[in-house]
């Protein structure tokens, strides 16, 4: 399980003032990525807790993508190099991620098996513009061809492209899977990419998430054998769709309620059901409200604290006052007990600067190398750490 302890990136006493470029790998992202029921499952596993000092917002997410196997777009418009500066105790993966994009201005979507880490306002209308184009599909009838190509184009499949790939190449990469053309791609403006995967998703889903990042979506035409690219509408709140639910008490309490809870839409009564137009995110919100679920985002128990005999830890610290250390780690729910007086009859300060670098380290290891310089022994259970001097020859 991957575990970071204060930042792949380092740790240091101040904020460096050159900021080596950006690795860049031409190679295609790996293949290894997870998706369905598994994604999900993983998604809402708790992972330990994790700090970034002076961290790039890639730093941040492309080890964490990478360690569990999940795929993320960054849209265009959230700056890679934002700085990152952040302690998060034992949390879901799901969780994590959102942290972390808060730190950059930015909201996480899960669309199709892709984490999509973008602005709030597309974060607003993504899984909309998705489903919309989905059911544009299915309410196609015709020929049989025409229903081989519907089928085809909701069929999933895994798209992959490399660092500083042209955002036309990718969205070509995407049409030429799906057996598709583009009648007006010239409205694509020319922009470099970071590598990124689909993996296992349908075409609508794809589609939308390469040209909502122009402010963009699509239209099928009549064979569905190609698209036009169209703009947004200026008013996002008319991205919306229509559905119906049927609550036990079809009232206009009953919407005033579900207004209360999930924001403003359009409902109509007919009879036992009630008609609603909103976004997908207010639907699954009105379903859960109808069915008595408790709501997937309330505030419960805190997760068990991972031990630290299952944690590992990756530090590179230069001239960094050890209680600071000791602080980012207590962020991420290690306690550290230690007498205070016997420190200071042993001459100890906890503000000595130290320096180190470690990778992976288990949890012995680690506190070795942070506190035997100041001639500190540890030993530890749970997540508490005990710290006693390092008794002197006499």
């Amino acid at each position: 399980m991957w575990c970071v302890a204060c930042g792949t990136v380092g740790l240091s006493a101040d904020r460096p003032t050159h900021v080596p470029p950006p690795q860049i790998s031409l190679e295609l992202p790996s293949s290894a990525i997870v998706t369905g029921p598994r994604l999900r499952k993983d998604l809402a596993e708790v992972v330990p807790g994790a700090a970034w000092k002076d961290a790039t917002l890639r730093d941040a997410l492309n080890p964490l993508a990478d360690a569990h196997s999940i795929a993320v777009l960054r849209d265009r418009r959230i700056d890679p190099t934002r700085t990152i500066n952040l302690s998060v105790a034992t949390v879901p993966l799901r969780q994590l991620l959102d942290q972390i994009a808060s730190e950059a201005d930015a909201e996480v979507r899960l669309v199709g098996n892709c984490m999509y880490v973008c602005p709030q306002n597309a974060a607003a209308v993504v899984r909309t513009l998705a489903e919309l184009r989905k059911e544009e599909l299915t309410a196609r009838s015709g020929q049989q061809r025409s229903q081989q190509q519907q089928v085809a184009l909701q069929r999933n499949q895994t798209v992959r492209w490399a660092d500083l790939t042209e955002a036309s190449e990718s969205l070509r990469l995407v049409t030429d899977r799906f057996g598709l053309s583009i009648e007006n791609s010239e409205l694509l403006p020319y922009d470099l990419w970071s590598g990124a995967v689909f993996a296992e998703m349908s075409s609508p889903e794809m589609l939308t998430l390469l040209l909502l990042q122009f402010d963009l979506t699509f239209e099928w035409s009549d064979d569905l054998r190609s698209i036009r690219l169209v703009p947004l509408p200026d008013d996002r709140s008319l991205i919306i769709i229509k559905r119906t639910h049927r609550p036990r008490d079809p009232s206009q309490e009953t919407i005033a309620k579900w207004r209360r809870e999930v924001g403003d839409f359009q409902a109509t009564i007919n009879g036992r059901v009630v008609e609603v137009a909103a976004t997908v995110e207010q639907h699954e919100e009105i379903e859960r409200l109808i069915s008595g679920r408790p709501a997937t985002n309330a505030a419960g128990e805190p997760p068990a604290a991972i031990p630290l005999a299952r944690r590992q830890f990756t530090l590179t610290a230069s001239g960094v006052p050890t209680r600071s250390i000791m602080t980012q780690l207590e962020g991420t729910g290690i306690t550290f007990e230690f007498d205070a007086d016997a420190l200071k009859a042993a001459e100890i300060d906890l503000k000595t600067p130290v320096s180190m670098k470690v990778d992976q380290a288990d949890a012995k290891a680690f506190f070795a190398a942070l506190f035997g310089p100041l001639k500190l022994s540890t030993s530890f259970s749970g997540t508490t750490v005990r710290l006693e001097p390092v008794e002197r020859p006499r």
